[in-house]
């Protein structure tokens, strides 16, 4: 952009010296260089935008991504006969993966594999049933905390709005 004043600096001094000074020449010479200082701008603002939609657009995808794959991770907690182990493998899926969920569907499932861990203990050591229910409540919850988080409006409701 320096380089560009430079020139046009130069380009106007070298004008206004070998021509008589004219308003016209000048006016126009305003002219043209506030067009181009306004077109660059507003290039510049457009490809910014651009940048950042194409980031919004990646960061969605992996957010749906990770989404599934806590829905999928949380059906087998849920139905799994070894839920120690799936919680296990859970705990090592979350900490890779947790950012991208939503903040909902972050803690619910993050609930989730713990209930999960106590669950199997209460099970096996055949605690109170009241408390394996609860473990269960919790673990179910974290279900429909994900399919939340994962949710987009319409596609054409976002069209509607640009």
């Amino acid at each position: 952009m320096l380089i560009f004043l430079t020139v046009v600096i130069f380009f106007a001094a070298w004008c206004f010296n070998r021509f008589e000074f004219n308003a016209e020449l000048a006016s126009g010479f305003l002219g043209v260089l506030f067009g181009a200082i306004i077109t660059g701008a507003f290039q510049y603002w457009v490809s910014s935008e651009e940048r950042k939609s194409s980031l919004r657009m990646a960061a969605l995808e992996k957010r749906l991504a990770v989404h599934q794959e806590a829905y999928s991770l949380w059906i087998e907690l849920k139905f799994s006969q070894d839920r120690l182990k799936v919680a296990a493998h859970c705990q090592e899926w979350w900490d890779k993966n947790c950012l991208y969920l939503s903040q909902d569907a972050r803690e619910a499932f993050r609930k989730a594999y713990f209930a999960a861990f106590s669950h199997q203990m209460l099970t096996e050591q055949r605690g109170p049933v009241e408390d394996i229910k609860k473990e269960s409540k919790v673990i179910d919850a974290a279900g429909e905390a994900i399919v939340r988080g994962a949710s987009l409006p319409p596609i054409g409701d976002e069209f509607s709005r640009i």
